[in-house]
């Protein structure tokens, strides 16, 4: 079968598998037989906003799911923000990080006076206001402005609940900044991956539940855009995007049929 593109980037939660009201992971159905069939004919890698777990236990997640894959062909914003902060020599300063798993923000280090960086890890909803108004002080002297990502939302067991887009939006315009973002849809997440894979955005495909920032952002920036109405979809979200999405499926497990209607 030859496809049109030469790797597929799968977002994780929501597409391949969402949370059940016991808080537990679980696969779609048919998303695992619909992964592997999809690897017989094309590279795939997995992508996602996640940042309160480590790409290990993420690519734990997958494989005991059903998903089998290599630890490099998992892409989280924590491996881009450690590549590029370091690289910048923004290592300290303030950080809202998860509240269990901080193994992968061993590299920087808090220093609320002395820093240059302030970096968004986790939505952080147990923050108080003066934590905010401490970061955005060292802002103000002069840090610089970091977030894993900028969705707004997520769907979580309990239903819908606020992402680090909201916060980073609140620091954005109190300090003027506009934050450097390494998650989805950042343009430095897509090339490291282009480049990985000798290829280049206009030959790759992105898949995910999120209208905005799975389909819409990512095709602006030349990949093919395929949304699935699974996850934190919410129905008519794709009627308010400037383009619509290349495709649109109930789930994953339609796209080995729309791979064949490319053969």
């Amino acid at each position: 079968m030859s496809t049109p593109w030469d790797v597929l980037l799968c977002d994780i939660d929501g597409t391949l598998m969402g949370k059940t009201p016991s808080g537990s992971w679980a696969a779609f159905p048919g998303a695992p037989d619909a992964l592997t069939e999809v690897r017989r004919h094309m590279r795939t890698v997995f992508v996602t906003n996640t940042t309160s777990q480590s790409q290990k236990a993420i690519h734990q997640l997958l494989n005991d799911l059903g998903f089998p894959c290599e630890p490099g062909e998992v892409y989280t914003p924590w491996a881009v923000a450690r590549q590029i902060m370091r690289k910048e020599g923004r290592t300290s300063g303030y950080a809202f990080l998860p509240p269990r798993d901080r193994s992968e923000a061993d590299w920087f280090s808090i220093d609320e006076q002395g820093g240059n960086a302030v970096l968004v890890g986790d939505e952080s909803l147990d923050a108080t206001f003066r934590q905010v108004q401490d970061a955005f002080r060292l802002l103000m002297r002069g840090a610089k402005l970091y977030t894993l990502q900028r969705n707004r939302y997520y769907r979580g067991s309990d239903g819908l609940c606020l992402d680090l887009g909201p916060l980073t939006a609140a620091l954005e315009y109190a300090s003027g900044q506009q934050a450097t973002v390494f998650g989805k849809p950042s343009p430095t997440l897509f090339s490291s991956i282009a480049d990985a894979y000798g290829t280049s955005p206009g030959r790759m495909a992105i898949v995910g539940d999120d209208a905005e920032f799975d389909v819409a952002a990512p095709m602006k920036q030349g990949l093919t855009g395929i949304l699935v109405r699974t996850g934190k979809y919410l129905a008519g979200s794709e009627d308010r995007l400037e383009r619509p999405p290349s495709f649109t499926l109930d789930s994953f497990a339609g796209l080995p049929a729309l791979l064949e209607s490319f053969a």
